[in-house]
């Protein structure tokens, strides 16, 4: 719902709810085979081997168990999201002058449940697949993908 407040600026209040715990622990479970055969194919682990039927049990148990956990996790998600866009770190991308409430409420759900996939990923790995600081590389890099015709290409400086 959409208001204007006293600072002048217009409010839209998003409201989630849970609504089938077992679809959520159903997807859980599709998250938790996905992580294990990501990290079965990236460490050359045999998918029918022990080793990995052990990890994905692991795994499922900790995704289920996350799902008492999504209401909370979604509201982190929607948390993080508000900070990022009022600090102008990031924008919702909108055709025309305004972006619609509409464009807003699918854009913020469609991102905190980006972001919830994210944290269910981050917390069942944990003590299964973190790797300690030793085990990653000294530099750290991460590729991001844009659209050509949006970057305007200059010279970065060596330290970003």
């Amino acid at each position: 719902m959409q208001e204007e407040n006293e600072d002048g600026v217009v409010e839209i209040t998003i409201g989630t709810s849970l609504t089938d715990i077992e679809k959520a622990k159903k997807d859980a479970n599709d998250l938790a085979w996905e992580h294990a055969t990501e990290i079965a194919r990236s460490s050359g682990m045999g998918m029918g081997s022990e080793e990995f039927e052990e990890m994905f049990r692991l795994l499922s148990q900790r995704y289920e168990k996350n799902t008492e956990h999504l209401k909370f996790f979604l509201m982190t998600a929607m948390l993080t999201i508000r900070e990022l866009l009022e600090s102008d770190t990031l924008a919702l991308p909108h055709t025309g002058e305004r972006i619609s409430e509409q464009e807003v409420l699918e854009l913020v759900g469609a991102a905190a449940r980006s972001l919830v996939g994210s944290y269910m990923w981050l917390t069942a790995g944990q003590d299964i697949t973190w790797p300690t600081n030793e085990q990653m590389p000294e530099e750290l890099n991460v590729s991001f993908y844009f659209d050509p015709d949006d970057i305007n290409e200059e010279q970065l400086p060596e330290e970003v």
